[in-house]
């Protein structure tokens, strides 16, 4: 009976069971965390005294549903290039475990839900802030760089170490590959010829 119960709660492969998890995972929690930390520490140094207990349980939620947010689009803008690396091929969109139209809506109702809780319950100036960090976070740091073939500049032509004059269809000819030095040296003949002490105890 429990059996049967589990298979009429799946929805196509992964079962709804499993589907919160992966909503979570799309929050980047441990991202999430050190966020609201760094907030909460700025809280108690900029204020005089004690964090009234509303700002401090209002703000700590509203920044924390604003990273979430822009954790989700994150994941949604980079869902394609997640898929082709070893590192992020597990995340939920890549796995097919949250579709993409679910995941955009779950990341604008966190941003929606985080801009409404600061502006109405903290202030204008925090909502600000996070809305700004949101989209710097969700666009500015997820928008992918342009990709090349090859960002290396091709090597520089080397003639091959000749007697001979480079062709004409040749390109303007560099130092051979070959030598240490950029011009060629006298070249070495059979016979050898004798030094000046040599020839003065000849005499």
């Amino acid at each position: 009976m429990a059996r049967a119960q589990n298979l009429t709660l799946s929805t196509g492969l992964i079962p709804l069971t499993a589907s919160w998890r992966a909503y979570l995972r799309l929050c980047k929690l441990k991202v999430v965390y050190l966020i609201v930390f760094t907030a909460v520490v700025g809280m108690f140094l900029a204020t005089p005294g004690t964090v009234p207990w509303d700002v401090l349980l209002f703000g700590t939620l509203g920044i924390g549903l604003s990273a979430a947010s822009g954790a989700a689009f994150n994941h949604v803008l980079d869902r394609n290039s997640d898929a082709l690396m070893g590192r992020t091929r597990h995340r939920p969109l890549p796995r097919g475990e949250i579709g993409t139209a679910r995941a955009l809506t779950f990341a604008t109702v966190l941003g929606v839900l985080a801009m409404v809780i600061l502006t109405g319950l903290v202030n204008g100036l925090t909502a600000l802030l996070s809305g700004v960090s949101l989209i710097g976070y969700a666009l500015v740091y997820t928008v992918p760089r342009p990709k090349t073939s090859s960002s290396a500049a091709p090597p520089a032509p080397r003639r091959p170490c000749s007697d001979g004059p480079p062709s004409p269809a040749a390109p303007t000819p560099t130092p051979c590959c070959c030598s240490s030095s950029s011009s060629p040296g006298p070249r070495l003949t059979s016979g050898r010829s004798p030094s000046p002490a040599g020839r003065s105890m000849r005499r």
